[in-house]
């Protein structure tokens, strides 16, 4: 019986270990984990989402990104381990030399290096790859340059940041590529160059400045240089379908990004020939919401496609504001692309350049065209709604100009843009299969001609010299209060065209069409209904002006100025007369009650004395704008660099009790005399030690504070210490603070007590003008004139002098047994401190009853 317990035991734990080694095989071969919520609640890997590459069985020339094996879930937050987070941030000196002690190059940071460190990079670096993988780093330079590295950050560097760094790399498809939620990208210079010349024909042609594909992420006040090939899209095959090979800066799929105050300069490398469809963008967002593009500036070269900025497929919420564009190619070129299932957008503010004419070696090459922006849904993804493209300024010089496309978008609002197009072929504001359209207040002057033939195109909206064109069934357009010039040397043009779409008002706009003016030249074309042209009218023909600024060479804040304005007829030279108003970085300068400034130009000179009250030190864009009713309006744009001054104050001598509130009420001006403008902020010390913070506003420090209660009697240094800002210089200044002493306010507590009672005598010491008791210093007790000692009543030790706490005097006794019955008096006698004077006081409160 004892036999067959022994052998089920043993047979059951045969079969036990057998299952746990089963379930430790089958982990240790699967190539796709889901680790536990413990873990990191965000990752899953797979070796399949990295060699989509590798699979084609490619061989590289352009080095492979470092594998991670993770895919990011971009939706939540990574945990980390709590223990690495307890470790402690440092400030990591890294080198050429000392590199291998910090990083191990594609397999991440060693040991040396933990979270939340900042790691300054100094000097050259050479086949250096930087990739972080601990939460919170900051890599940055000290006049540091990767020669032919990467920067690498991980799904595990959240809230990381790489700044001032410079990277000039070859055979990277990144020089800064992220993986990291949260992470900050500013302040490089990058150079990347890929080429013919990389390694063997069959490469991964892909080059990118800046690569995110993450969440919450900075990219701004980069200078990004790249020089790649200019191949054709894949549209169908592999990761990267529909996707060109060349970018400045490229967001896949991350949401809340913003891309701010970078210059890219995107062409193709000089030793590659490029391909019929080539594509080079500049900036490329695909998939993601929350994403703002702003003042950006973007130069795209060297393709026969080229898209400044290019935001596709899947889109929300994309702000694309202030930016400087400029296209200059030979087959294509566009400034801003949005669509394929986009949604409330807008596109405002920016600078759209380009040129395009044919120079290739395609002797029977479809024609060169120029496109300012795009709005448009290709490919059944989606619909692209609610559009706002306004404020924008576009010029556009192709023999096709296209200068904005509105192509199957619905609800869109085109407003207050100015269009300048010349070519053979120019388009001022097309809609088409684009319902609910609302065109207003937009200025469109295009130049065509006709005459000169051009090869085809595969554009379903055809070439015309058309101001603005809506066709093929976008309903509900509203064109109003926008002012249309077009001319065709072959006198074919139209102010407004309307052909295949109902429900169309074209209502108060100034329109030219050649020598057709108003109402008429407006054409429409089909059986349409319910069209409305009423009170369009013909513009009103003016002169050309020319005008110049002068403005003073490096002024002062706080300064009076004076900006001179000067105007001549363009054609005769004349001088002219008019209204000018000046302009600070596009806000026009205002008088003290709010009102524009507008200077009466007389003889063909404008002048005004102005004061650069609140103005900081910087460069502003100093703008005259000039027109009147015989001439076009015409401005002309300088810089002028403002300087910050010193402050010019010496604080007075105080006189004051250490622990009093005092007020300080001065007037502060700068090194010219004048009283400060805006908010300073500053500090007050007293013998080194900071003892307040305030705000200076306008030049007023007015505010109190109260001194240090245990300052000593005699000098004391006061400090006043004022913050440098925009407009001001920093500056100390230290006077005298003389404290005097004050006299001590004694009280003694009444006290009744019997022969031989053990009793305290309390005393009160206050000091007599701050009323604040006093914090030190010696005292005694009498008693009708006789010392009496303070008593331990366990010891029996007796004290006479003691040290007061907090104002507060104490002395504990017995009563002498041999005192009469009666009124005593007691004394006590206060030693002083380095602010309170000395003193005695006596009263008759000790009563003896027995």
């Amino acid at each position: 019986m004892n036999n067959k317990k022994v052998f089920l035991l043993i047979a059951t734990l045969i079969l036990l270990f057998i299952g746990i080694s089963a379930v430790s095989a089958a982990n240790s071969t699967d190539q796709s984990v889901t680790t536990t919520a413990q873990d990191t609640n965000t990752i899953t890997t797979s070796t399949q989402d990295i060699q989509t590459i590798e699979n084609n069985n490619v061989d590289y020339a352009v080095k492979s990104q470092p594998t991670t094996s993770k895919k990011i879930n971009t939706t939540s937050a990574i945990k980390h381990d709590s223990k690495k987070s307890l470790k402690t941030a440092e400030n990591i000196t890294v080198t050429d030399g000392n590199y291998n002690r910090y990083f191990s190059g594609d397999s991440g940071t060693k040991n040396t290096i933990t979270a939340n460190s900042t790691i300054i990079l100094t000097g050259s670096f050479y086949n250096k790859t930087f990739y972080l993988d601990k939460q919170g780093l900051v890599l940055t330079g000290s006049d540091a340059t990767i020669n032919n590295g990467q920067v690498f950050l991980t799904e595990d560097a959240i809230n990381s940041t790489v700044t001032n760094l410079k990277i000039v790399t070859t055979g990277y498809q990144d020089a800064i590529h992220n993986e990291a939620i949260g992470a900050k990208i500013t302040h490089n210079t990058i150079n990347i160059t890929n080429n013919d010349d990389n390694g063997d024909s069959d490469v991964d042609y892909v080059t990118q400045g800046i690569y995110n594909n993450v969440d919450n992420v900075t990219i701004s006040n980069n200078n990004v240089t790249v020089r790649g090939h200019a191949m054709d899209i894949d549209w169908v095959n592999g990761d990267r379908a529909g996707l060109a090979n060349t970018f400045g800066i490229f967001n896949w799929g991350g949401n809340n990004i913003l891309i701010e105050n970078n210059i890219a300069d995107v062409g193709k490398a000089d030793e590659c020939d490029g391909t019929y469809y080539g594509t080079i963008d500049g900036i490329e967002i695909k998939n993601g919401d929350n994403i703002t593009i702003n003042n950006n500036t973007v130069t795209v070269s060297g393709a026969r496609f080229l898209y400044a900025i290019n935001a596709l497929d899947t889109i929300s919420n994309i702000n694309i504001t202030n930016n400087n564009l400029h296209m200059t190619g030979d087959r294509y070129v566009d400034g801003v692309q949005i669509g394929n299932y986009a949604t409330n957008c807008t596109i405002t503010g920016n600078n759209v350049t380009g040129r395009c004419y044919n120079t290739t070696i395609y002797t029977a090459d479809n024609e060169a065209l120029a496109f300012g922006i795009i709005t448009s849904t290709m490919g059944g993804v989606g619909p692209t709604i609610n559009m706002n493209v306004s404020d924008n300024n576009i010029k556009l010089n192709a023999p096709i100009v296209y200068s904005m496309e509105i192509y199957q978008t619905q609800n869109s609002t085109i407003s207050n843009n100015n269009i300048t197009g010349v070519g053979n072929y120019t388009m001022g504001i097309e809609l088409a299969h684009s319902t609910n359209a609302t065109i207003t207040g937009n200025y469109v002057n295009t130049t065509g001609n006709s005459n000169i033939h051009i090869n085809e195109i595969v554009e379903e909206v055809r070439p015309e010299n058309t101001g603005i064109q809506i066709q093929q069934n976008s309903d509900n357009a509203k064109i109003i209060n926008n002012t249309v010039y077009t001319i065709d040397v072959g006198n074919n043009s139209k102010a407004v065209s309307i052909n295949g779409t109902n429900n169309v008002t074209i209502l108060n706009n100034t329109l030219l069409s050649n020598d057709v003016t108003g109402d008429e030249a407006v054409t429409i074309t089909g059986n349409l209904t319910n069209i409305t042209i009423s009170d369009n009218i013909k513009p009103v023909l003016k002169n050309d002006a020319i005008i110049n600024v002068v403005v003073p060479t490096n002024p002062q804040t706080n300064t009076n100025i004076t900006l001179v304005a000067t105007a001549t007829d363009a054609k005769t030279s004349v001088p002219l007369n008019g209204t000018v108003v000046f302009k600070f970085n596009g806000v026009t300068l205002k008088d003290n009650n709010g009102n524009p400034i507008k200077i009466k130009m007389t003889n063909g000179v404008a002048t005004l004395n102005y004061t650069l009250s609140g103005f900081g030190g910087k460069t502003y864009r100093v703008t005259a704008v000039y027109g009147n009713d015989s001439y076009n309006r015409i401005e002309y744009t300088t810089n002028m660099t403002i300087q910050k001054v010193n402050v010019s104050f010496i604080q007075k001598e105080i006189t004051a009790y250490a622990g009093q509130n005092i007020l300080l009420n001065e007037t502060i001006l700068d090194q010219n005399g004048n009283q400060l403008k805006g908010t300073t902020k500053a500090a007050v010390k007293v013998n080194g030690k900071t003892i307040a913070h305030m705000n200076i506003v306008n030049g007023l420090l007015l505010t109190n504070i109260t001194l240090p209660s245990g300052l000593r009697a005699g000098d004391n240094n006061f400090t006043i210490v004022l913050g440098d800002n925009n407009r001001y210089y920093s500056m100390t200044t230290t006077s005298k603070l003389v404290i005097l002493k004050e006299d001590p306010v004694i009280s003694i507590e009444k006290l009744t007590a019997k022969s031989g009672e053990f009793i305290t005598l309390v005393a009160h010491i206050t000091t007599s003008v701050t009323k604040l008791p006093v914090a030190n210093g010696k005292y005694v007790f009498k008693v009708n004139g006789g010392t009496i000692s303070n008593v331990d009543p366990e010891t029996m030790t007796e004290t006479t002098v003691q040290s007061i706490t907090n104002g507060t005097a104490m002395l504990s006794t017995y009563v002498n047994i041999f005192w009469d019955d009666g009124l005593y008096n007691v004394t006590v006698v206060y030693s002083g401190n380095n602010h309170v004077n000395s003193g005695k006081y006596t009263a008759p409160v000790l009563t003896i009853k027995t």
